[in-house]
């Protein structure tokens, strides 16, 4: 399977770049995206260029930083792997999975790569991805897991005293070079990175319980109680922490982006364990109802550490994701499969499908102000992702297995295997514009994210021999 990546420009330079990886072709393209979506025959593809090697080698991120460079981050499964001109290879042929980095410029040239693998020896293990992120100096985080051996960036060892299921953080120069790099004790793993704009960072994850306590250098967290918790804590600029705190419940995920004003904003699960049910941020402390299993929460917690507010999302089980944080407002992605759901003094009824889905918005404070109409269960009989552009236009992506209307026009799957599509939506997930691209084999929900020019990278994957996008015509080799 290759992966692949999309970008529609603004102003339509005709610029696009799309990433291939083997078996399935992992993508990323760039289009031309004006004001709207424009229909499949009017996209200004610029480029495409592949990723060779014999494994599903999935693209997991794909981060645009200031300068218009593109972080690209993905499972490193083959044997090998052909980028541009560069070989990268499996030191353990591919007994042993790791991680792809690199990053391309907006002319699709790859400036530089790494791979990422358990240390050699004894003691070998998969590394698994967990997040990615750049910030405002071309500078590129990468956070993952490693269950044994310690990790090996290209010649750079980082070992580890024993640990046995640890998560680690890195951080790499606009160049590519390791800048700075951490192994965290047993049980504690990063799941989310987050820079701010002054050079600093926040991490945070899961402390299992079988993790006694975390060193950050000067602080110190303690696992008092042996269960699972969460822990949040702030680098500066030196890579020194400034500040890390617990987050006391039995949490089961946890990840962070920031708002405006570079506070980070958190969203998590903790569920009932026992006697324990609530959640304790700084002496805040919310409660899980007896009778839910599962309660979403959200928090602010400002750069200096001090937390400005902890609530539930909702007293029901429910998912819940932020896909916007801007004008002084949280909009969150919510499901659940309740007959209503309550979101503070508001009630919403469910639709007529097993789980229903609507945007709603809160305040800066956590305070919900309204919800849209209920969500469309599906587009084209296939589960989708939304995503807001920084101008504000609203998106769904989505595998398209038969048919869906767009705007006055009907889109068809002719082939059998599930198209890709994006679709230009108004607030209440009505359509207004589409694109659609014909495929004769699998593919993946592609994913959208926006360059600091305005343009639209999609990534995605296929599987198949050849993808046409414009006069490009990309070609799943195998080794």
């Amino acid at each position: 399977m290759k992966s692949f990546l999309l970008t529609f420009p603004a102003v339509c330079p005709g610029r696009s770049a799309f990433y291939i990886n083997t078996l399935h072709i992992y993508f990323f393209i760039l289009l031309c995206g004006g004001p709207s979506i424009l229909r499949a025959q009017q996209f200004d593809w610029a480029w495409a260029s592949t990723i060779h090697g014999t494994h599903s080698d999935i693209i997991q991120e794909v981060k645009p930083d200031i300068h218009g460079e593109i972080l690209v981050v993905g499972n490193f499964y083959s044997t090998a792997i052909q980028w541009g001109d560069t070989m990268l290879i499996n030191p353990f042929e591919n007994n042993y999975n790791g991680l792809y980095v690199g990053k391309v410029n907006t002319q699709k040239k790859l400036l530089w790569s790494k791979s990422i693998f358990c240390n050699a020896g004894d003691d070998k293990s998969d590394v698994l991805f967990r997040s990615a992120a750049v910030n405002d100096f071309g500078e590129s985080f990468i956070a993952g897991h490693v269950y044994r051996g310690g990790i090996s960036i290209n010649s750079f060892e980082l070992d580890y005293a024993g640990y046995h299921s640890s998560g680690f953080i890195t951080r790499f120069t606009r160049n590519g070079d390791v800048e700075w790099a951490h192994i965290f004790e047993d049980g504690c793993d990063v799941t989310s990175v987050v820079p701010d704009h002054s050079g600093g960072f926040y991490i945070m994850g899961n402390m299992y319980w079988y993790c006694d306590s975390i060193d950050f250098g000067d602080t110190t967290i303690i696992n008092a109680i042996q269960e699972n918790q969460a822990y949040i804590a702030h680098y500066n600029k030196d890579n020194t922490v400034d500040w890390a705190k617990l987050a006391k419940g039995y949490i089961n995920g946890i990840s962070g982006q920031l708002t405006e004003d570079e506070n980070l904003l958190i969203i998590g699960s903790y569920q009932i364990n026992g006697f324990l049910h609530t959640l304790t941020i700084d002496g805040n402390v919310i409660t899980c109802p007896p009778d839910v299993y599962r309660c979403k929460f959200f928090s602010v917690i400002t750069l200096e550490g001090h937390l400005q507010w902890l609530k539930n999302i909702s007293e029901q089980e429910i998912g819940a994701n932020c896909i916007d944080s801007r004008q002084n407002a949280f909009t969150l992605d919510i499901s659940f499969s309740d007959s209503i759901l309550v979101l503070q003094e508001d009630t919403i009824i469910a639709g007529t499908h097993y789980s229903t889905r609507c945007l709603a918005t809160f305040d800066t404070d956590g305070n919900y102000l309204y919800h849209g109409d209920t969500l469309p269960f599906q587009f084209g009989n296939a589960f989708y992702n939304i995503f807001r552009s920084p101008a504000g236009n609203w998106y769904a992506t989505f595998l398209l297995n038969s048919s869906v209307i767009c705007n006055t026009d009907l889109l068809t799957n002719i082939a059998g295997s599930a198209d890709p599509a994006i679709m230009q939506v108004d607030s209440n997930m009505q359509s207004l514009d589409c694109y659609q691209q014909d495929l004769t084999n699998k593919a993946f929900d592609p994913v959208l994210c926006w360059d600091r020019f305005g343009n639209i990278i999609m990534r995605g994957s296929y599987s198949g021999d050849t993808l046409v996008f414009g006069t490009d015509v990309l070609t799943n080799y195998q080794f």
